[in-house]
């Protein structure tokens, strides 16, 4: 779905795509569905970087509706990485906006929805754990950034983000 035209094969005006964080679950997406995609989301990223919250609000909002819409359900499904990372956007967003309760319910099912051990889920964590502090709930925030950690140490061994978010804890 991320630009991956040759490993996406087109039947019958569908698109099977295979997921590139859980290459076993292979989703079927509507071709609307992934231009659609490929249109809001960058676009939402593009308004957040200049400092347009509510637009991006508004283009991530259409993105998860349409997410939730195609997968036929109102829920949010656990194995959905796009799902999740456009939880976490809308997270940071309400953050910046300072909806703090809003940011805090969309971080908390953005983990939810990644899983316990992916890359993304930590750097949900860590984005919950800076709001928390931000709001000054500092037990709060250290026990997101311990179970950040846990992720990173596992899934990104050695990498800067790791001695980033040890710093981010000690600073708190």
């Amino acid at each position: 779905m991320e630009g991956n035209a040759k490993a996406a094969r087109e039947t019958d005006g569908h698109c099977i795509s295979p997921n590139p964080v859980f290459p076993h679950i292979r989703v079927q997406y509507s071709l609307h569905f992934i231009s659609h995609l490929n249109v809001c989301l960058p676009q939402a990223l593009f308004h957040e970087t200049q400092g347009s919250y509510g637009a991006a609000e508004k283009l991530l909002v259409e993105a998860l509706r349409t997410m939730l819409v195609q997968r036929g359900t109102g829920a949010v499904k656990k194995d959905n990485p796009d799902v999740a990372r456009c939880l976490a956007n809308l997270g940071g967003i309400y953050k910046k906006l300072e909806r703090y309760e809003d940011a805090e319910l969309m971080l908390t099912e953005a983990i939810a929805t990644m899983g316990k051990n992916h890359p993304d889920t930590a750097r949900s964590w860590c984005s919950l754990a800076a709001m928390y502090t931000t709001t000054k709930r500092y037990t709060e925030a250290e026990r997101s950034y311990a179970n950040a950690l846990k992720i990173l140490r596992q899934a990104m061994p050695g990498d800067p983000v790791v001695a980033r978010t040890l710093v981010n804890l000690a600073l708190m």
